[in-house]
């Protein structure tokens, strides 16, 4: 229903700015500004709006979205929820560094249980790269558009229960929609 109602709302602004651009009252120029800050801000909306819908159906804690950023080519996180605002700001990954990073550079999703990773054997590649054992459960699932991966998706969770392998096949479906 959220993502209903964000895609109405979005589809009004943009109607407003070509009915604007049709009168001839903002310059070509301006009309591009405005575009690029209707997209940013319809793209914030859809990744905080995907990662809300993530944690609630997973009965995860925490989670994060990170992307690839234009300039530079590092992952940085975007939208997150439950993380310290120091790591947010201070987080930046390399295509292929890091669980998140290897889930962007091969397309792949991780499935993680305490330091078992499915698919995987133990102390595989994925399991050297886990430092923190409080985390009991966490998914890491690349974020595809258009055929080409953009970011990833990261959920965890410190408590002995959750619904991650049981929502994986709907997660990946939610991304595809809103992608």
């Amino acid at each position: 229903a959220e993502i209903v109602k964000d895609n109405i709302e979005l589809s009004i602004q943009d109607a407003k700015l070509q009915e604007l651009k049709e009168q001839e009252r903002l310059p070509k120029d301006a009309n591009d500004v405005a575009r690029d800050i209707v997209s940013t801000v319809r793209l914030d909306e859809l990744l905080i709006t995907l990662l809300d819908i993530a944690i609630k159906m997973t009965n995860t804690e925490c989670g994060s979205i990170m992307v690839i950023d234009e300039e530079n080519g590092d992952l940085i996180i975007r939208a997150a929820k439950g993380l310290d605002k120091a790591r947010i700001a201070e987080t930046k990954l390399k295509v292929g560094e890091g669980i998140a990073g290897l889930a962007v550079k091969e397309n792949s999703s991780f499935i993680i249980n305490g330091q078992n990773v499915k698919g995987e054997e133990s102390g595989g590649r994925i399991g050297q790269l886990l430092k923190r054992p409080e985390i009991k459960h966490s998914l890491v699932m690349p974020l595809i558009a258009k055929n080409r991966v953009f970011g990833v998706l990261s959920l965890h969770t410190k408590q002995e229960e959750s619904k991650i392998e049981d929502n994986f096949d709907n997660l990946q479906y939610l991304s595809k929609l809103l992608s």
